[in-house]
């Protein structure tokens, strides 16, 4: 018996219609532990022989290896009736849930997947074997094979000993399959995206919250030593659960990890999921969710060792236990596979993709290719302090324009979704700074015969989109394509764009714009490739010039601005840091490493982030100081702090402001103590303060002056001005030689001829 859909009812009436037979050539392998073909005493015990004379599974000194099988014997001898017992508990008419649920997985996928694949599913132990199905699969035609061992996170009991015998199989006789496989997703986009929603949809039918529930990760178990020989597991694991807890918005307080399933009587993994359950109960919760984080089917230890057994001790114990399905055919995550497939393992942070694509069926899947023919960048922004420049030509607008075109960052999803749909691109982000408002996509098509009618389009609705009144023009709003928008980018992400040249922070916010766009989700591997080329482009530029020693800070300079204004030493101040953005970050990092104030004296107030990656960078900014998370800047947390601190910095994104003068007189009340505000956000965080004794303001415009003062002294240097046009010659060679320089002038003069705003475009490069 073996698992594999070829076609579906569709695909194989249209072929019969046209009087042909489809074939598909190229696979995919699901493979799964496995199960006994029935509840029984002497299935089980067939079953559990095969399984643990395993020596991946039952790890011996190699001198002592001829044990296993005769040691597996013993052990299924003797555990055969109870565990027989288990799975009659959960047996139902299809038989077995693990074969079952792997079934519908193939036939779910198989109605995603390119025609030209078949999909199939193995188990390691039982039936169907990985070596009666690969036998099929060459039957069957296929000539290449993609196999995916249904474990996100590697082990060698699972992962690694499917894998060996695929190999063993493949190296008797003469077998041409080309074989590649995913051997670890744990941190796949898709599947963590995923596997969030799931969570939150199972909470948000059952009612449950972080208020009146706990979450509980429960990952199966593996010893200790298997550890120490360099498993990955647990590590990977961990992982796991901080990106979807991230991504699910689920409070960090209010969860945690454990590990099931042990047996034997060596050292296993803790903390042990029962244990747990039990200490979380004694400390007086009611409500538990379990999450069986690396199980992709439902099986023995998910509907039985948790939905039975631990759910009778925590009811034993007075409280309730919820347990989230795996995720089975949930669809998202079937889609993930599809994803995992064709394009290999997206990780989260967007760096890399681990294999290339697969998707030879002409649609658009892309791997780690750069796609810089089709990318657009739509946007606005505000000139830098280099008044050379050897990049593509654009407009600049002012400060007071960029404001009405620019979004907060809370802002920022709904406008790319929006973008996404409207315009038809495959994925995009937006740069959103002090300085910029730039998105950047991709146009579906072709790689390399995109009409300049595709971009004018799709500009042409971003515009739309981007401009919300007749007081911006479209000499406001820049479209650069292909080879311009790339060096574009280079050059903005090389400090040449900024008002602060070669400052570093714009990487910073460059990879913040990723994540935001990854949680709306529109940027995937063509964003991470491209991002990931734009980092080491910019690490091998400031190498190989002398442009590297050029990295000053953007808070660095504005806060020595601020303590040179205010004749105040940062050692004897208590700092209150609002807002969670990365210009908060590159505060934090000033206050301490370029001030040496101490982190103790330093108090972070920021709402909760989904993306773990940022709140890490947070965490070490921030060091021994103290962190506080809110839901809104409304809360009296924040009205006490203050009050009580000399200095308040906003790192926010906000067009509301956060305080004006009667909450500000209602906080501070009659106090005679002087306070200084630092406001780094665009928007303005306060209201009607200017005025108040004792009350030192410092708004944005006053500090970019203060910067740009110091970027235009700097300008002046003759050895600073070699290093520019060193590193403006890098760039330009490093994206010379695309044919699509044609397309982005022709986008821009239609654009401009059909909205007849006909205006000299700047002719000193880029930053004049």
């Amino acid at each position: 018996m073996y698992s594999a859909t070829i076609l579906d009812l569709d695909h194989e009436q249209e072929h019969a219609s046209c009087g042909t037979a489809h074939q598909p050539h190229r696979g995919v392998l699901l493979i799964n532990l496995g199960t006994p073909e029935a509840a029984t005493a002497a299935s089980v015990r067939e079953y559990l022989r095969e399984f643990l004379a395993d020596p991946a599974v039952i790890q011996l000194p190699r001198f002592l290896r001829w044990l296993n099988v005769p040691l597996g014997r013993m052990i299924a001898r003797f555990r055969c009736k109870a565990s027989a017992s288990m799975y009659q508990s959960i047996w139902s008419d299809e038989g077995s849930p693990l074969l079952a649920t792997s079934n519908e997985q193939v036939s779910a996928l198989q109605k995603l997947m390119p025609r030209s694949w078949g999909v199939y599913a193995a188990m390691r132990y039982g039936k169907p074997s990985i070596p009666e199905v690969l036998k099929q699969i060459e039957k069957d035609g296929i000539e290449e094979l993609v196999i995916v061992p249904m474990y996100p996170q590697y082990s060698g009991p699972t992962t690694g000993t499917a894998i060996k015998v695929v190999y063993d199989y493949l190296r008797h006789d003469d077998h041409l399959l080309q074989v590649t496989t995913r051997l670890s997703w744990y941190n796949d986009h898709s599947y963590v995206s995923a596997q969030a929603k799931l969570l939150q949809q199972y909470t948000n039918t059952h009612g449950l919250t972080p208020d009146n529930t706990y979450l509980l990760f429960s990952a199966h178990g593996l010893p200790v030593s298997y550890v120490r020989k360099g498993d990955p597991y647990p590590s990977q694991i961990a992982e796991t659960v901080s990106l979807v807890t991230d991504k699910s918005g689920w409070p960090r307080d209010r969860m945690s990890m454990a590990f099931q399933s042990r047996f034997g009587p060596a050292k296993w993994l803790e903390p042990y999921t029962d244990y747990v359950l039990k200490d979380l109960v004694a400390a007086g919760e009611k409500r538990i969710l379990v999450c069986p984080i690396s199980f992709t089917v439902d099986c023995l230890e998910t509907l039985e060792e948790i939905d039975v057994r631990y759910r009778e001790f925590v009811e034993g114990l007075g409280a309730e236990l919820f347990l989230m399905p795996a995720l089975n055919t949930f669809q998202p995550f079937i889609s993930s596979l599809k994803h995992l497939v064709l394009q290999g393992c997206s990780p989260v942070n967007g760096r890399k993709a681990l294999a290339g694509s697969l998707d030879h069926s002409g649609g658009n899947a892309v791997g780690q290719s750069l796609r810089t023919d089709s990318l657009i960048m739509v946007g606005a922004s505000i000139p830098g302090r280099i008044n050379i420049g050897k990049g593509p030509h654009l407009h600049y607008t002012d400060s007071a324009t960029l404001k009405r075109i620019k979004r907060p960052t809370c802002a920022v999803p709904d406008f790319l979704k929006s973008v996404i749909k409207d315009a038809g691109l495959i994925e995009a982000f937006v740069w959103n700074t002090c300085h910029r408002f730039e998105l950047y996509g991709w146009v579906s098509g072709d790689r390399g015969d995109i009409e300049a009618e595709t971009f004018e389009k799709a500009a042409s609705i971003i515009r739309r989109q981007m401009v919300s009144d007749d007081i911006v023009t479209s000499e406001d709003i820049n479209v650069l394509v292909g080879v311009d928008a790339h060096h574009h980018m280079l050059r903005t992400a090389s400090g040449l764009n900024s008002s602060l040249p070669g400052e570093r922070d714009i990487l910073t916010q460059l990879h913040a714009a990723q994540r935001l766009a990854e949680q709306a989700e529109t940027a995937g591997p063509i964003t991470g490739a491209l991002l990931h080329q734009v980092a080491n482009s910019d690490i091998t530029l400031r190498k190989q010039t002398a442009w590297g020693s050029y990295s000053p800070g953007y808070a660095q300079i504005a806060l020595q601005y601020v303590a040179d204004r205010m004749k105040f030493d940062w050692l004897n101040c208590r700092v209150a840091v609002i807002g969670g953005s990365t210009t908060s970050a590159g505060v934090l990092r000033a206050l301490t490493d370029q001030f040496g104030l101490p982190s103790k004296q330093i108090t972070l107030v920021h709402r909760g982030h989904k993306n773990g990656n940022h709140l890490k960078v947070l965490r070490k900014a921030i060091g021994q100081g103290k962190r506080i998370r809110v839901q809104n800047y409304n809360e009296a947390v924040v009205d006490r702090l203050i009050s009580d601190v000399d200095i308040v910095i906003f790192g926010l994104d906000s067009e509301t402001p956060l305080i004006d003068e009667a909450r500000f007189k209602r906080v501070r009340g009659a106090s005679s103590k002087a306070l200084t505000i630092v406001d780094f956000n665009t928007f303005g965080s306060t209201a009607g303060l200017a005025t108040l004794p004792n009350v030192a303001l410092l708004a944005m415009d006053e500090i970019e002056k203060a910067v740009n003062a110091n970027a235009t002294a700097l300008s002046t240097d003759e050895t600073f001005l070699a290093a520019c046009s060193a590193a403006e010659d890098w760039i330009a060679d490093s994206v010379a030689g695309d044919t699509v320089n044609r397309i982005a002038r022709t986008v821009k003069h239609k654009l401009d001829y059909h909205e007849n705003k006909h205006s000299p475009v700047s002719s000193g490069g880029i930053e004049s």
